[in-house]
């Protein structure tokens, strides 16, 4: 049976988890490429960062709930599964479409690739750990 209360814990704790992901990757990996080519920011401010905390939110929210509906209970390696499955159905073809499609500079596309990857595994990772079903009484 569904357990909002672990859905909600991890839905959080995976979104945390993204979020420092990509701060150390948008800023210690990337940001001085992106200082040199700020054509392509837009300009930093509350708004962006709202705008950002509310796509990471609902990307995880709607990830964990993917995870919940199609728990299995086979631990560790279900969430490497997932992550890996996930991946590929996100990552790898936004890695293709930006290739094709944008000139971006250097390898921000196989960077973004790369910790989208490592993101989604742990975020399936936490989340096989930590979710347990309600057992029927």
């Amino acid at each position: 049976m569904f357990n909002k209360k672990r859905y909600v814990i991890i839905s959080l704790l995976v979104w945390v988890i993204f979020f420092l992901i990509e701060l150390f990757e948008h800023i210690t990996i990337l940001g001085s490429s992106y200082s040199k080519h700020s054509e392509f920011m837009r300009i930093g401010g509350a708004d962006v960062i709202v705008l950002n905390i509310i796509g990471g939110l609902i990307f995880t929210f709607l990830f964990c709930y993917i995870f919940v509906k199609g728990y299995e209970g086979k631990g560790f390696m279900e969430g490497v599964r997932f992550g890996i499955i996930i991946s590929g159905l996100i990552w790898l073809p936004k890695l293709i479409f930006e290739y094709a499609n944008f000139n971006y500079p250097g390898s921000w596309p196989l960077i973004w690739f790369i910790f989208g990857v490592i993101a989604t595994v742990l975020g399936g990772v936490i989340s096989a750990i930590i979710y347990r079903p309600i057992k029927k009484a």
